[in-house]
């Protein structure tokens, strides 16, 4: 998996995480955080999830949960995961 690939990926869990936003969120900036995009904590788990399952049910760690505050910090643990 490509870095752009891990982008879509993340791209695409935003977009179906926060469905009324998709457009805006399809559209995310690698650099930006998750609190400009507005992504209440709810939101930030569903995305989370979304990346899992869409890595074929990998777990995230749970300490890393609460350090996950950019798209770039995602796409780091997908590359993390499928490399």
């Amino acid at each position: 998996m490509t870095e752009d690939d891990a982008l879509t990926l993340v791209r695409n869990a935003l977009a179906t995480a926060v469905p009324h936003r998709a457009m805006d969120l399809q559209n995310a900036a690698q650099k930006a955080s998750l609190h400009d995009l507005e992504l209440d904590s709810i939101a930030t788990l569903e995305v989370i999830g979304l990346v899992e399952d869409a890595l074929g049910g990998i777990e995230i760690p749970d300490e890393q949960l609460g350090t996950i505050r950019s798209v770039q910090h995602l796409i780091n643990i997908v590359m993390e995961h499928k490399s």
